[in-house]
Protein backbone atom coordinates (compact mmCIF):
# COMPACT_ATOMS: atom_id res chain seq x y z
CA UNK A 1 0.00 0.00 0.00
CA UNK A 2 1.22 3.49 -0.83
CA UNK A 3 1.00 5.95 2.06
CA UNK A 4 1.68 9.68 2.28
CA UNK A 5 2.63 11.33 5.56
CA UNK A 6 2.05 15.04 5.88
CA UNK A 7 3.98 17.37 8.18
CA UNK A 8 1.76 16.44 11.15
CA UNK A 9 2.48 12.72 11.09
CA UNK A 10 5.03 11.52 13.65
CA UNK A 11 8.10 10.50 11.63
CA UNK A 12 8.92 7.36 13.68
CA UNK A 13 5.57 5.87 12.66
CA UNK A 14 6.85 4.94 9.20
CA UNK A 15 9.26 2.42 10.76
CA UNK A 16 6.21 0.32 11.68
CA UNK A 17 4.91 0.25 8.11
CA UNK A 18 7.64 -1.89 6.58
CA UNK A 19 5.29 -3.55 4.09
CA UNK A 20 4.08 -0.19 2.75
CA UNK A 21 5.57 2.38 0.42
CA UNK A 22 5.71 5.53 2.56
CA UNK A 23 6.32 8.98 1.10
CA UNK A 24 6.48 12.21 3.08
CA UNK A 25 4.93 15.40 1.78
CA UNK A 26 8.25 17.17 2.33
CA UNK A 27 9.96 14.79 -0.13
CA UNK A 28 7.63 16.09 -2.84
CA UNK A 29 7.84 19.78 -1.95
CA UNK A 30 4.32 19.70 -0.48
CA UNK A 31 5.14 20.36 3.17
CA UNK A 32 3.33 23.71 3.26
CA UNK A 33 0.09 22.55 1.59
CA UNK A 34 -3.16 22.27 3.53
CA UNK A 35 -5.22 19.07 3.38
CA UNK A 36 -7.47 19.95 0.43
CA UNK A 37 -4.62 21.15 -1.76
CA UNK A 38 -2.41 18.26 -0.64
CA UNK A 39 -5.06 15.75 -1.71
CA UNK A 40 -5.44 17.47 -5.11
CA UNK A 41 -1.68 17.32 -5.68
CA UNK A 42 -1.51 13.64 -4.72
CA UNK A 43 -4.34 12.79 -7.12
CA UNK A 44 -2.65 14.78 -9.89
CA UNK A 45 0.68 13.04 -9.29
CA UNK A 46 -0.98 9.62 -9.31
CA UNK A 47 -2.61 10.35 -12.68
CA UNK A 48 0.75 11.39 -14.14
CA UNK A 49 2.47 8.22 -12.89
CA UNK A 50 0.04 5.78 -14.50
Amino acid sequence: MKTLFDHGTPAPLWHHLTEHLVDRSSENGWEMLENGELIRRVKQANKQNR
